[in-house]
């Protein structure tokens, strides 16, 4: 029998610490060091400051670089001992990495990648020091293709639908959808979401609309292999569960997990029975990914993307470049306020971070680190880190008793507040906090 993959997504959004800084709540979040004591000496991590804002290694940009492999490291979840999952998720989340994806719902979850099986190993070796079983694990080696930033951006509809192998017909009746009237006559709005990356030899083999304002698009190469991206209407489905979850970014829906199985089992036609989806995102009309509305509503709609009776399927990787791709098909059209002097008006984001990295000369200190902030809401976390900083994250300012997220810090007042009008055209409340006097290096 072959081994067959089953692939979900579900959304999830993350902020990560990857280049530059992001002072958490205008400090540096030093936390206690791991319990170096049951770890071996010469672990790279022995000395390092828990908990991480990031963990995980960066991908490299340099495309040369090539296909590479990367490790995961895993926790593994008893699905009959849910009491001892929440415990080991919490022991991750408050000692080591805040940021993970992991939930224990899963057979397995991914607390971060590193490009070397040492360093996975490690850092293994540190988390299973403060945990009481075996739970730990190292993946194979996952193969990378391409870096992240070679997945093309697209800003127009006509950009986008011709990159997802659409007629001007096909991108007008998605468009339409928009401003669809049921036959009951409410008004769904439905944004449609499609892939502005195809495998070689892909193209579009049915589109669909049906008279709910479903949409379908399947696409499907010479060799009878196929995949398709469809709207679910307004149903929700509880989230299917995976042996493995990979965090993937996605340029219409910010980071989310994709999640896959490997099974013998084949589907009654003969063929591999593959699905994957992220079933639990919604987008309202105004194009923001709507987080926590599992069950669909008239914010507007649920979206699912699996394989349709293919018998072959792109391969993981493949598939992962199709999320990476996805964009709304007819993205809001924000003007920027012009300004010729404004440095971040001719730089491409997002970024996976925008704020200043610290100065390397020792004369340079002390500086100042003055942080950006913006109104908290879910939708405001999904837009900002998908338009601008990956790692944006949520906080909380004691001094107000109210959570924000902060964008970014930066050195000086103006270059905070130049960016501060950068932004502030897509977001209605943008702040400059107090700063922060970093004294030394």
């Amino acid at each position: 029998m072959k081994n067959i993959k089953y692939f979900l997504a579900t959304q999830l959004f993350i902020g990560l610490l990857l280049s530059g800084c992001n002072l958490v709540g205008g400090l540096f979040n030093y936390g206690n060091q791991s319990n170096s004591s049951a770890i071996s000496e010469n672990n790279q991590f022995a000395g390092t400051n828990f908990p991480l804002e990031s963990c995980g290694d960066t991908l490299t940009q340099d495309s040369h670089a090539y296909p590479l492999e990367v490790y995961s490291v895993t926790l593994k979840n008893d699905i009959r001992d849910m009491e001892g999952n929440r415990r080991n998720v919490e022991i991750i989340k408050s000692r080591f990495c805040p940021n993970s994806s992991v939930g224990g719902y899963h057979e397995q979850d991914e607390i971060a990648q590193f490009m070397t099986r040492d360093k996975a190993s490690d850092f293994k070796e540190v988390i299973e020091a403060q945990l009481d079983n075996d739970v730990i694990q190292v993946s194979s080696p996952q193969i990378i293709e391409i870096p992240p930033s070679q997945i093309a951006v697209f800003n127009t509809k006509e950009e986008i639908g011709e990159a997802a192998g659409l007629t001007e017909s096909q991108i007008e009746q998605l468009i339409s959808l928009e401003e669809f009237q049921t036959n009951n006559g409410n008004i769904r709005k439905v944004k449609a979401i499609v892939p502005t990356y195809l495998p070689p030899g892909f193209k579009v083999d049915e589109f669909t609309i049906n008279q709910w304002g479903n949409y379908s698009i399947s696409y499907k190469n010479d060799h009878d292999a196929c995949f398709r991206i469809f709207d679910t209407g307004l149903r929700g489905d509880a989230p299917a569960k995976h042996d493995t979850i990979r965090s993937i970014y996605s340029h219409a829906l910010g980071y989310i997990n994709l999640g896959y199985t490997e099974s013998s089992r084949l589907s009654s036609g003969g063929g591999p029975d593959l699905s994957t989806g992220f079933d639990m995102v919604t987008i309202d009309g105004n194009g923001q990914v709507v987080k926590g509305n599992y069950s669909g509503s008239d914010f507007g709609y649920i979206l699912r993307f699996d394989t349709d009776r293919c018998n072959q399927q792109p391969s993981l990787q493949e598939l992962i470049k199709v999320i990476q791709s996805l964009h709304l098909l007819n993205p809001p059209q924000t003007t920027k306020p012009p300004s010729t002097n404004n440095p971040f008006q001719s730089m491409s984001f997002p970024k996976e971070s925008c704020g200043d990295s610290l100065p390397e000369d020792p004369d340079a200190y002390p500086v100042e680190f003055y942080p950006v902030f913006i109104d908290y809401s879910e939708s405001n976390l999904e837009s900002v880190q998908s338009q601008f900083c990956r790692d944006s994250l949520k906080i909380y300012r004691e001094s107000l008793d109210k959570e924000y997220i902060q964008v970014s810090s930066f050195i000086g007042r103006e270059r905070a507040n130049q960016f501060k009008e950068f932004i502030q055209s897509e977001f209605v409340n943008v702040e400059i906090g107090e700063a922060s006097i970093i004294e030394a290096p």
